[in-house]
């Protein structure tokens, strides 16, 4: 198995894209769903 397989590097590059891509989408969710519960938690604080 060598690298210089056209097949293989396309292989590597669907994987390590997708790979980024669900590592960004994740974050993406995860950093909505802190703003939505600090935006909760703020507007909870203000009606004291």
């Amino acid at each position: 198995m060598t690298l210089n397989n056209p097949i293989l590097l396309q292989n590597f590059d669907k994987i390590f894209y997708n790979r980024l891509n669900t590592i960004f989408f994740l974050r993406l969710i995860l950093s909505r769903l802190y703003i939505n519960e600090t935006g909760k938690y703020h507007s909870i604080n203000k009606n004291y």
